[in-house]
C-alpha cells in the first residue's frame, strides 16, 4: 500500500523590497515563518520549502497522530489562517487589498456605530453598492474623511474604511466601545496589521506588526490564550494572516460583503480634529 504523501502550502505576501514568508502544513500549523525577507523572486521560494522540509517530519507525525486519534486540530493548529478554502468570516481580507480599516463593536445599530465615529450626518443615507459609487466615486479612498460602508454580522457590527484609519484612533475606539466592546482592524501596504480591542472606552489590547510584536494596553495578556496557538508571541513577528486569524478565533468576526440589489448604512467620516 502506497504511504499518502504529506503537503504544504506556501505564503509569500509580496511588497517593496521585503516581503513575508510562511509555510504551513494540512493542519494550519505553521512549519516555517520568516518576515521582512529580502526576496530573490528564483531563489528565496525554494529556500523557504527546502527549510521547511527539514522540520516537516514531525508535523506531519503529529497531523497523522491526530487523525488516528480522531482529534482535528490542537494549540499549534490554525485551520484555515492562510486559506480561503475553509469560508472564514474575514476571508475577503486576506486576498490583494493594499488598504484597510475595520472597526467592529458588538450590540450597536449600523447609524449608531457610524455616529459615535463621526460620520458627516449629511452624508449618512442607505445605498446599493451603485449608489456608494455614485454618490462619493473618487472620494472612496479619501484618508482625511473616509467612505464608511457598513454590515451586522452575528453579534457585532463592522465599519469598513477602504481609504482611512479612523477606526485606530484612540479618541474614536474608546468612543465606540462605551458600553460594550469594540475590536480595529488595519492593514497597509508597508506591510503592517494593526489590532486594537477596547472595552467600555478603555484599550485593552493593542500591538502592531511593523516590527516584532509587544503588545501594549490596560491588560496586555488579555487575548494570550489566542495569540499564543497563532503565532503571535511578544519579541516574534507575526505568521501571515495570524492577525484576522485572532480577530475570527478571538470573537468570530466577520464581514459579509453587500449583494448588487442590498442597502447598507454607509457615510463620510469628518476629519479627525487636531
Amino acid at each position: 500500500m502506497s504511504q499518502q504523501r504529506a503537503r504544504i502550502w506556501v505564503g509569500i505576501d509580496a511588497g517593496e523590497g521585503r516581503h513575508w514568508a510562511a509555510v504551513v502544513d494540512e493542519t494550519g500549523a505553521t512549519l516555517w515563518s520568516r518576515n521582512e525577507v529580502r526576496v530573490d523572486p528564483e531563489r528565496e521560494p525554494r529556500v523557504a520549502v527546502a527549510e521547511a522540509g527539514a522540520r516537516r517530519g514531525s508535523a506531519v507525525a503529529r497531523a497523522r497522530r491526530r487523525r488516528s486519534a480522531g482529534v482535528s486540530g490542537g494549540r499549534d493548529s490554525i485551520p484555515g489562517m492562510t486559506s480561503s478554502a475553509t469560508g472564514r468570516g474575514l476571508d475577503h481580507f486576506r486576498g490583494d487589498i493594499p488598504i484597510y480599516t475595520l472597526t467592529f463593536a458588538k450590540g450597536l445599530s449600523p447609524t449608531e456605530l457610524l455616529t459615535r465615529m463621526g460620520v458627516d450626518p449629511d452624508t449618512l443615507a442607505l445605498r446599493d453598492p451603485m449608489d456608494l459609487y455614485d454618490d462619493f466615486d473618487d472620494a472612496l479612498y479619501d484618508e482625511d474623511e473616509p467612505v464608511v460602508t457598513t454590515g451586522t454580522d452575528g453579534a457585532w457590527t463592522w465599519a469598513w474604511e477602504q481609504g482611512g484609519s479612523h477606526g485606530l484612533d484612540a479618541r474614536i475606539l474608546s468612543e465606540v466601545s462605551r458600553g460594550t466592546e469594540a475590536v480595529a482592524l488595519h492593514y497597509n501596504e508597508k506591510p503592517m496589521h494593526w489590532f486594537k480591542y477596547a472595552v467600555n472606552g478603555d484599550i485593552i489590547v493593542d500591538f502592531h506588526t511593523l516590527q516584532p510584536i509587544e503588545p501594549t494596553g490596560l491588560d496586555p495578556q488579555r487575548l494570550d490564550a489566542f495569540m499564543r496557538p497563532l503565532g503571535l508571541v511578544p519579541g516574534r513577528s507575526d505568521p501571515l494572516h495570524s492577525v484576522l486569524a485572532l480577530a475570527e478565533n478571538a470573537f468570530g468576526l466577520r464581514v459579509t460583503a453587500a449583494g448588487d440589489d442590498d442597502e447598507r448604512w454607509s457615510g463620510s467620516l469628518l476629519p479627525l480634529p487636531e
